[in-house]
C-alpha cells in the first residue's frame, strides 16, 4: 500500500528501490559465503582422501580395527549432501525472491497508477463543481442588476409622467386664467347678467388650483440620505431612528430595526434588500414615508429616507451620535 503520510509517489519507488538492492547484496555476500565454505571442505575431503589412501593400502588390517574412519568418511560426505541441499534450496529461494520482487514491482506500478488516476479525477470533478457555482452566482448576480435597473427606470418613468401632468395642469391653468380675464371683460361690460357665468369659472379655477397643489405636494418631498454603521444606530429624522444589526454582502441585504416616534413604533428589518422600499405611514398627519437602502458593505449600508415637504426639517447625518444598538430592540 502507497504511505499516506508521504505524499511523493517517485519517493516511495526510489526506496522500494533501495531496499530491493540491499536484500540482493545480502543474498550475494550469503551466496559468496556458502560457496567459500563448500570449496575449503571439498579441498579438505579431497587432501584427507589423497593423505590417507596410501596409507590404506598398506595397512588394510590396521583399517579394519578403525572402522571409526569409515564413519568420518561417511559423515563428511553426509554433509557435502547437505550443503549441495542448502545450495539448492538457496537458488531455489533466490529465484523465488526474484518472482517476488518483479510480483511487487508490478502491484506498485499498478497502484501508482491508480493513485495518479483518482487524482486526476478528483482535480476535475473539483474544478467542475467550483466553475458550477461561479456560473450560478454570476448569474444570480446579473439577473439582481437586471431587476435594479428595471426599478430605476420605472421610477424614472413614473418621475416623467408627474412633471409632464403637472404642465399640463399649469398650461390648462394658464388659458382658464385668459377665458376668465375675457370673462371678467364681458361682464365688466354686460353687467350683472354675466355674474353667474364669473361664479362657475371661480370655482373651477379654484377646483383647478387644488388639483395643482395636491399634485405639487405630492411631488414635493425631502430626501434625507444616511450611511449607518454595522451595530449602530442613527436618527434620520426627527422621531425615526434606524439601526442595522447584520449585512450580506454578496445579496445586497441587511437587517435591523426602525424606532418611529411618538408612539415607540419598532419596523423590524428582516433581510430586507437594497432598492426594495420599506413605506410607512405617520400616525399624526398619516402622510406616506419611504426608507430605501441603496447600498450594503461589509460594515455599513447607505440610503436614503423620503418624508413630507410639510414635516419637521431633518438634523443634518454629519451630525448624528453613532449609539450602540440596544440589546432589547427598543
Amino acid at each position: 500500500m502507497v504511505n499516506s503520510s508521504d505524499g511523493n509517489p517517485q519517493r516511495i519507488h526510489d526506496r522500494n528501490d533501495r531496499e530491493m538492492e540491499e536484500r540482493w547484496e545480502a543474498a550475494g555476500r550469503r551466496h559468496r559465503a556458502f560457496g567459500i565454505v563448500g570449496v575449503i571442505l571439498a579441498l579438505a575431503i579431497i587432501g584427507l582422501i589423497w593423505y590417507a589412501y596410501p596409507a590404506l593400502n598398506r595397512h588394510e588390517l590396521a583399517l579394519g580395527r578403525f572402522e571409526g574412519v569409515q564413519q568420518v568418511v561417511d559423515t563428511l560426505g553426509d554433509q557435502m549432501k547437505t550443503v549441495d541441499t542448502k545450495i539448492g534450496n538457496w537458488t531455489s529461494d533466490q529465484q523465488n525472491l526474484r518472482d517476488q520482487v518483479a510480483k511487487l514491482g508490478h502491484q506498485m506500478e499498478t497502484r501508482m497508477q491508480a493513485v495518479r488516476k483518482q487524482a486526476r479525477e478528483t482535480s476535475e470533478e473539483l474544478f467542475h463543481h467550483v466553475q458550477a457555482q461561479i456560473d450560478t452566482r454570476m448569474q444570480g448576480m446579473q439577473n439582481r442588476l437586471a431587476h435594479l435597473e428595471s426599478a430605476s427606470d420605472t421610477e424614472q418613468t413614473q418621475l416623467a409622467s408627474m412633471q409632464h401632468e403637472l404642465s399640463q395642469v399649469r398650461s390648462e391653468m394658464a388659458k382658464q386664467g385668459e377665458e376668465l380675464n375675457a370673462v371678467r371683460h364681458e361682464i365688466d361690460q354686460s353687467g350683472a347678467s354675466h355674474e353667474q357665468r364669473l361664479a362657475s369659472l371661480n370655482e373651477l379655477e379654484q377646483r383647478d388650483r387644488h388639483d395643482v397643489d395636491s399634485i405639487a405636494q405630492k411631488l414635493a418631498v425631502q430626501r434625507v440620505g444616511f450611511e449607518v454603521t454595522k451595530n449602530h444606530s442613527q436618527e434620520l429624522a426627527p422621531g425615526i431612528s434606524l439601526g442595522i444589526t447584520g449585512t450580506d454582502v454578496m445579496y445586497r441585504r441587511a437587517s435591523g430595526w426602525m424606532w418611529v416616534m411618538p408612539n415607540r413604533r419598532t419596523i423590524w428589518l428582516r433581510g430586507r434588500g437594497a432598492q426594495e422600499p420599506l413605506i410607512f405611514y405617520g400616525v399624526r398627519d398619516g402622510k406616506r414615508r419611504e426608507l430605501v437602502i441603496t447600498n450594503v458593505a461589509k460594515n455599513s449600508v447607505t440610503g436614503y429616507l423620503l418624508l413630507p415637504a410639510d414635516g419637521d426639517a431633518p438634523p443634518s447625518a454629519a451630525n448624528q451620535p453613532m449609539a450602540n444598538l440596544p440589546t432589547s430592540g427598543e
